[in-house]
């Protein structure tokens, strides 16, 4: 049986939302503890063999089947409860073939739901309107993937081999910027932490790291490109994830050199990687290796459909879920969250934002936000969303 890692260790609790990342904290999930193992085949006696080709294509032919139903059944003005029964079809397809990709919830499959919360309260339509299209097209960061090796040097602890043991690599998928060198690329150098008192000669030749935040990424990625280097990671420095970094400003219309971000999970562990006194003296090499997403890999979380060139797709505010436009406005014209991680967006139901304002809850968090100084900070949407 494969081994799922289903355990977010800060959260301290499972998360089956994604593959390799908490979608509550960002963090990186790890194998389940022992206790939480023995519930859980407790629960689950009966293991399910791996599935094969074969059975994934019949599993992504019967979604499509049913979101073409679902997509008729609104059109026609069909009922919230079909839409959920097939819904619940379409989740019992993916428990068949094994699936444990992003899975759209139940909701997120029925917009005409009603109901208490936020589930029937719909996004504010100014909100909508500014929330930004994108048409992608071949150097688009949607349509690629990227992943990261670090390799440590040999421990130099079996002093009786002057080889030494060999460690294990540290892996971590990125997400690349939209400015600098679009894939593919496979690129390798030695790992340098660009701290505030770095050496610039140092950066020649080197992969750089960057923590988020001091300098904008097109100041970190010029300084690095200047020096020397041949890619800069960036490592995040919040939970928000997957994070496409920008340039809003064209300011980094001269690098030539791949942008890419890690977690911040993975950032921590790059930087334990690098401070470790065995690795002071020694080189860390770094491996970056960048290249187009297959068929089956990534896409609208909703339709389940991969995205492609020419496609519109919408990113939205703060958790920076991608999805289809059409599939986005399908969902926000009845609900005022994202429809993978419920984040929260704006609606046009001014009791409704009252009532958030009075409890202090941003849109950003869902909770009370407070600047450096201990001052609450602006909790107008627009400026929240739209700076």
């Amino acid at each position: 049986m494969a081994n799922i890692k289903t355990w977010c260790g800060a959260c301290d609790e499972e998360c089956k939302d994604h593959p390799t990342m908490c979608t509550v904290c960002g963090e990186t999930l790890t194998s389940p503890p022992a206790s939480s193992q023995t519930t859980s085949s407790n629960s689950n006696s009966t293991a399910h063999a791996e599935p094969n080709d074969d059975i994934r294509m019949q599993q992504h032919l019967l979604s499509t089947v049913i979101m073409n139903s679902l997509q008729q059944r609104s059109n026609e003005g069909g009922t919230g409860t079909g839409n959920a029964n097939a819904a619940a079809m379409m989740m019992n397809a993916n428990t068949l073939a094994g699936d444990v990709w992003e899975v759209p919830t139940e909701e997120a499959l029925d917009p005409t739901a009603g109901g208490g919360g936020t589930k029937g309260r719909p996004t504010s339509k100014d909100c909508i309107a500014r929330i930004p299209r994108t048409v992608l097209d071949d150097n688009s960061a949607i349509l690629h993937q990227v992943s990261i090796e670090c390799v440590p040097p040999p421990s130099s602890s079996n002093t009786s081999s002057n080889t030494g043991m060999r460690r294990e690599p540290l892996s971590a998928d990125a997400i690349i910027g939209e400015f600098g060198t679009f894939p593919p690329y496979d690129i390798t150098g030695k790992l340098v932490y660009a701290r505030a008192d770095v050496d610039p000669g140092r950066m020649r030749g080197a992969v750089v790291y960057f923590d988020r935040g001091g300098s904008t990424f097109a100041t970190k990625a010029r300084l690095a490109h200047s020096n020397g280097a041949v890619a800069m990671v960036v490592g995040n420095n919040v939970p928000i994830w997957p994070y496409v970094m920008k340039d809003s400003k064209r300011e980094a219309s001269s690098v030539t050199i791949p942008v890419v971000m890690i977690k911040r999970s993975d950032g921590t562990k790059l930087k334990q990687l690098l401070s470790s006194k065995e690795n002071e003296n020694a080189t860390v090499r770094c491996r970056l290796l960048a290249k187009r997403r297959g068929e089956d890999e990534g896409g609208c979380v909703v339709c389940r459909d991969r995205f492609a060139v020419g496609d519109t797709v919408m990113r939205l505010p703060f958790c920076s879920h991608c999805f289809h436009e059409s599939c986005a406005l399908y969902w926000l014209k009845s609900h005022n969250t994202c429809p993978f991680c419920r984040r929260e967006l704006p609606t046009d139901d001014e009791e409704y934002e009252r009532e958030r304002r009075g409890a202090n809850r941003t849109h950003a968090t869902g909770g009370s936000e407070l600047n450096g100084d201990g001052v609450r900070n602006n909790n107008d949407w627009e400026t929240l969303l739209f700076g």
